[in-house]
């Protein structure tokens, strides 16, 4: 195997880690979802609009870890290629 092909397979497995941590953060936020949306829950919480937009934005992280790591799984030829060229650059 050459070190390209082993760099593209790290990629993939970055890129499937990522997927499932972005999963289970994303998962602990359903209680939070169901809160905000006034699901029936046990201990409501009347959530003020600034808690709102908190957790809004903290569900930011979860999902742009699902979508880089389905951008990793998928392809990442771009980090391929920006890793390569820097690579190239060095040995010259």
């Amino acid at each position: 195997m050459d070190e390209k092909r082993i760099f593209t397979i790290g990629l993939k497995l970055v890129g499937a880690m990522n997927i499932i941590s972005g999963l289970v953060n994303f998962i602990s936020f359903i209680p939070v979802i169901i809160n905000v949306l006034g699901g029936p829950m046990p201990s409501r919480v009347v959530a003020m609009p600034n808690q709102i937009v908190i957790n809004l934005i903290q569900m930011i992280g979860p999902i742009f870890q699902i979508v880089a790591g389905t951008y990793l799984l998928k392809d990442g030829q771009a980090v391929v290629n920006f890793a390569y060229k820097i690579k190239s650059k060095l040995d010259e």
